[in-house]
């Protein structure tokens, strides 16, 4: 399975009753996940959930998608208790790209920086590639970039002061950190700024 052929739409969280519901966290709105013809959906250890033995990966339907005390809440189809919907608590949901609607003009979606390469604007230099996001509530986003070295992943605040440059189409996002940001947040292992030495 073509993993470039695939969008991230939503991420999922814990169990929400009985019936197989997962909280969901997402950027459209119930409705618009529930036309969807079809969708995958990869594990939290990064296998695809009902993968054959030959690689293929049966399409699975949003069966329900409603707000739930304000939270996005699915269930889909064949997963009809709290039990079978465990295995997929922290896993992510994808559809093909092709079904996926143009963002808003002058907006874009998160997971097509995914993948892109992050490039100090002062030096012209790697610093690494997006490999995900973190949300924490409102407008505040950050990205996490992990050096080419591997460890864990830096934390850049997405805002234009700091992602000056931001090129989906290129698979490149050019920053201009403050000083020590990077240095600040990565983990062990994890060490950007020494991509720019």
């Amino acid at each position: 399975m073509d993993d470039s052929e695939w969008l991230e739409i939503a991420r999922l969280g814990r169990v929400r009753g009985l019936r197989g519901e997962l909280f969901a966290k997402g950027e459209q709105t119930p409705e618009w996940y529930a036309a969807l013809p079809e969708v995958q959906i990869r594990l939290a250890g990064g296998d695809w959930f009902g993968a054959a033995a030959d690689g293929q990966v049966p399409g699975r339907k949003i069966a329900e998608a409603r707000l739930y005390s304000g939270r996005l809440a699915f269930r889909f189809e064949g997963i009809a208790s709290a039990t079978e919907a465990e295995p997929l608590v922290s896993g992510r949901v994808y559809v093909r790209r092709e079904v996926r609607p143009a963002a808003p003009e002058g907006e874009i979606w998160l997971s097509e920086l995914v993948g892109c390469v992050v490039e100090d604007a002062r030096t012209g230099r790697s610093l690494g590639h997006v490999t995900g996001w973190q949300e924490y509530g409102g407008p505040f986003i950050t990205l996490e970039v992990t050096a080419d070295s591997g460890g864990e992943p830096a934390l850049v605040p997405f805002v234009k002061a700091i992602c000056i440059e931001v090129d989906p189409g290129g698979r490149k996002i050019r920053i201009d950190p403050p000083e020590g940001l990077l240095d600040l947040n990565a983990g062990p292992g994890g060490d950007p700024a020494a991509e720019r030495e």
